[in-house]
């Protein structure tokens, strides 16, 4: 579908080629993050989705620079072309490389087993047993306090993220004046903080895990920082007047923003789904 995009000839046919985009897109990180929680111990998947998120929003900080050199040298269409082929290499690779469960990739030993799963009284390596389909328990996901929670959260999350992806080019040459070639190189920053916000918090909740014993506290606790953090960095951009005193304050909260999206899924990954060790409270 991205490399539909270029063949799109008018509103109806782009706005169809990208809803199938976007519906291709929906699974990608319900699904990556399911692998996550049977491929990781509860005290490894905050950074592991830090770290995987990283690589998204590096994939994001590179493209503006990369994509004015397209469209400058073989014209707009290309830059979906391109994108598209390098999307389908990366879709062969994967699928050839990974399998759904440790227990069917035989690159893993015995010895790592072990640490994913964890050994029962017995001595023996726990086993994970995943219905094929199973049950979505609406009433419940519904009813609960804590899912209205996270979803209300991430949809903050989502408003200010999306923020960087589509507006901030178009703000920073119409209101602060960039050229189209510096507006490639300052759009970019603020995403590469986020490189180091997503591992950076990932590693921090997974530390406060270990440390304190509780989920409650090192889940909520750097997720709660990332959202102060971006929410002063905002203001602080929206009131200076110098245009690149705004580009470093929107690099700083985006870095704050990412820090979240470790928390964020780790609490996913905790009470989602059956695991091998008991839900937090």
């Amino acid at each position: 579908m991205t490399a539909m995009t270029a063949k799109a000839v008018g509103v109806v046919s782009f706005s169809i080629i990208r809803f199938l985009f976007g519906v291709g897109e929906a699974g990608a990180f319900p699904t990556a993050t399911r692998a996550m929680q049977l491929w990781y111990t509860r005290e490894e998947r905050g950074l592991a989705q830090g770290v995987t998120h990283s690589a998204s929003r590096l994939g994001a900080a590179i493209v503006p620079p990369i994509t004015v050199a397209i469209i400058t040298a073989l014209g707009w269409q290309w830059v979906f072309y391109i994108f598209g082929a390098v999307g389908i290499i990366w879709s062969l690779f994967w699928h050839l490389t990974y399998r759904n469960m440790p227990e069917q990739h035989k690159w893993v030993n015995q010895a790592e087993l072990v640490h994913i799963r964890g050994v029962d009284e017995k001595g023996d390596i726990k086993q994970v047993d995943i219905e094929k389909k199973p049950a979505v328990p609406w009433g419940v996901l519904l009813k609960h306090s804590n899912m209205w929670a996270v979803m209300c959260a991430y949809f903050t999350y989502g408003y200010c993220f999306w923020i960087f992806l589509s507006w901030l080019p178009s703000y920073l040459v119409d209101y602060r004046g960039f050229t189209l070639l510096k507006m490639g190189w300052f759009a970019s920053l603020p995403l590469f903080a986020g490189v180091i916000g997503d591992t950076a918090g990932g590693w921090l909740t997974d530390t406060l895990l270990v440390k304190t014993g509780n989920a409650k506290f090192a889940r909520r606790s750097v997720a709660t920082t990332g959202m102060l953090g971006c929410m002063v960095f905002i203001l602080l951009s929206a009131l200076t007047t110098n245009p690149y005193t705004a580009v470093y304050c929107l690099t700083g909260a985006m870095f704050f923003l990412e820090c979240i999206i470790g928390p964020t899924w780790g609490v996913s990954m905790d009470v989602g789904g059956p695991t091998p060790e008991p839900c937090p409270g």
